[in-house]
């Protein structure tokens, strides 16, 4: 089952806000909230990219240290 991350905003002590970072499947937060799937695509497509870009500069890093 194909999950994402994703920021939710916990209420505590009154009116205090945190935001925490949670796993959960698509199929979950569809039927949760009512979410589109270009606000699941665009973070999912986020982080891809970040992961890519810092799996290139690892790899460069170490091809030059040889």
């Amino acid at each position: 089952m194909l999950k994402v991350w994703h920021i939710v905003s916990v209420r505590y002590n009154g009116n205090m806000t945190k935001q925490k970072l949670i796993l959960t499947s698509i199929a979950t937060l569809v039927v949760i909230g009512g979410l589109s799937l270009g606000a699941l695509l665009l973070p999912t497509l986020a982080a891809l990219g970040a992961a890519v870009a810092l799996m290139t500069q690892c790899t460069i890093a170490v091809e030059r240290r040889d």
